[in-house]
Order: structure tokens, then C-alpha cells, then sequence
């Protein structure tokens, strides 16, 4: 029974590394896609404004490929040129008055009208055209939201499981995954993002619970303050926090979050022993330090009667 649990377990720990690396190389994707998105909106902003301005020149007569060699060989080289150039504009391509015309020609070539790509670095428009192509065929946000959405209730289940197998480490593992996987969605319904707001606080309550188990008190206690951030409201928070501070032997600060929690659900049988429990062990407390010090004290008088 015990290796055929170990082999198990061996193969969900695989199973669910597996998982997250496909989850993570998703999200890097995700941000690739968006990143060329991004690019391509720039591209496409910057040929607009290069067409406009080409028409531009063509409405005084002049040549844009001509014009675009002469200031880096590109509509937006030429345009800050003449922003911070303007009394350059009126001496292009004009007589000096002195028997000879001014070229500004440098004698080479920055690139012609026909090449797919800018000369100022640009993204070539074929591959602007093949990225505006790919993103109509991207699966929608609301589609990936929907895929994120079911993968944050299987780390609950999942969760749920290895806790009931008292695989603590590895059930707070999942249930963190499932609160990065919240926190990288965006443009969400209001009711699914009230729903995932509800999942998180539920998912920082069970990783308290989890810390609570391992021993781990300082960790319970920042689990608890992220629930409580999301619903300041939720008892449980309060009462999972007072759990590890009582642990802590920190009872008078333990009595307070039980307070709180008292006070959100009067009824609640749990919080009334919880009080109950931090009376009882800081009456031992309190009597412990009394017998010591009465110890010491017999101590100080036996070695002065010497």
C-alpha cells in the first residue's frame, strides 16, 4: 500500500509540474503577443503618418523618396527635421542667386520606394500584414480568461485533495497556482471577477490552513492578511490568524482577532472556544512565570542565608 501511495503521488508531483510549465510558458506567450501587438499598432501608426506626410510633399510637387534621402530616409526623419529646422525648409531646392542651384543629394542611396522595409528600421509591411493576419486568428480574451478560469477551480480541487492525503507542501503549492493565475487575468466580466475575487480569498484561507499544519505560524499569518484585503468581513480569517498567534503564545494579540472574528459571527462555536482556549493557556502562562519567579526568589534567600 505505501509505495503504491508513494508511486502515486510521484506521478501527480510530475503531473502538476508539468502543468505549471505549460501554464508559465502560456503566460510568456500571452506577454509575446502583446508585446508584437503593441509593435504592430506603432508600425501601422508610423505608415500612416509617413503615407500623410508623402501626400503631403506630393501636393507641393516634390518627390518623397528624393526628400526622405536627404533627412535619414524616412517620413519621420524628415518631419523632425523640419520642426526643429524650419528656416532649412525654404532653402531646399532652390537657386542661391548666384548662378548655381544647391543639391543636398549625399551621393548615395538610403533605400527606394519599392523595398518592404523602411529605411529607418522599420518592420517590413509584408510582415506587419502576416502579424495582422496571426492576431484575427488569436484566441480572444474572453476565451482565455474562460481556460484560466477552469484551471484555477482544478487547483482548488487539486488543493483539496493532496490536503486530505495530508500532502501539505505540495497542496500549498497548488493553491498558491491558483492565485498567480487569478492575478495574470484582465478584462474580466464583473461577475466572473467577483467570483475569481471570492476564489482567491478562499484559496489565502486554505493556504493558511496548510501553514497552519506545517507549523509555519508567520506564513499563516500573511495568508490571513491577504484574504482579509480581498474581504475584510470573513471570520475565518480572524480566527485562522488568532490560531497561529496563539501558537506563537501571543495571546493577548490573539485575543483580539478572536474578538473580531466574534464579532462578525456572534454564534460561532468555534471562536467562542478559541477564547476560551487562549484563557486557559494564559492563566497557565501567567501561573508558570508566577511559580518561577517564587523559585528564584527562594533561590536569592538560600544563597543569602549562607
Amino acid at each position: 500500500f505505501l509505495p503504491s501511495k508513494k508511486k502515486s503521488m510521484t506521478n501527480y508531483n510530475k503531473k502538476f509540474e508539468k502543468l505549471i510549465e505549460e501554464d508559465e510558458e502560456r503566460e510568456k506567450q500571452e506577454k509575446e503577443e502583446e508585446r508584437m501587438r503593441l509593435r504592430l499598432k506603432h508600425e501601422t501608426e508610423q505608415q500612416k503618418k509617413q503615407k500623410a506626410w508623402d501626400a503631403k510633399l506630393v501636393e507641393q510637387g516634390k518627390d518623397p523618396v528624393k526628400e526622405r534621402q536627404k533627412y535619414g530616409g524616412c517620413a519621420f526623419s524628415h518631419m523632425n527635421h523640419m520642426l526643429h529646422n524650419p528656416e532649412a525648409h525654404s532653402q531646399d531646392d532652390h537657386s542661391h542667386g548666384n548662378g548655381h542651384s544647391c543639391s543636398h543629394d549625399h551621393g548615395h542611396q538610403h533605400g527606394s520606394s519599392n523595398s518592404s522595409k523602411s529605411s529607418c528600421g522599420y518592420m517590413p509591411v509584408d510582415q506587419i500584414n502576416q502579424l495582422s493576419a496571426q492576431k484575427k486568428n488569436e484566441p480572444s480574451v474572453e476565451e482565455k480568461n474562460i481556460k484560466k478560469i477552469a484551471a484555477v477551480y482544478a487547483t482548488k480541487e487539486d488543493g483539496n485533495r493532496l490536503f486530505k492525503e495530508k500532502n501539505y507542501e505540495l497542496a500549498y503549492k497548488v493553491y498558491e497556482r491558483g492565485t498567480l493565475i487569478i492575478n495574470g487575468m484582465y478584462d474580466l466580466s464583473e461577475k466572473d471577477e467577483t467570483d475569481m475575487e471570492n476564489i482567491e480569498c478562499l484559496l489565502d484561507l486554505n493556504m493558511a490552513l496548510v501553514s497552519l499544519k506545517r507549523e509555519q505560524w508567520s506564513q499563516a499569518i500573511d495568508c490571513c492578511k491577504m484574504a482579509i484585503q480581498i474581504d475584510d468581513k470573513n471570520a475565518k480569517a480572524y480566527y485562522r490568524w488568532s490560531e497561529a498567534l496563539i501558537a506563537m503564545s501571543e495571546y493577548d494579540e490573539a485575543r483580539k482577532q478572536s474578538f473580531k472574528a466574534k464579532e462578525l459571527e456572534p454564534n460561532n462555536v468555534a471562536v467562542d472556544r478559541q477564547l476560551e482556549k487562549i484563557d486557559k493557556l494564559q492563566t497557565e502562562q501567567l501561573e508558570k512565570a508566577r511559580k518561577e519567579e517564587q523559585k528564584m526568589a527562594q533561590r536569592i534567600r538560600e544563597r543569602l542565608q549562607k
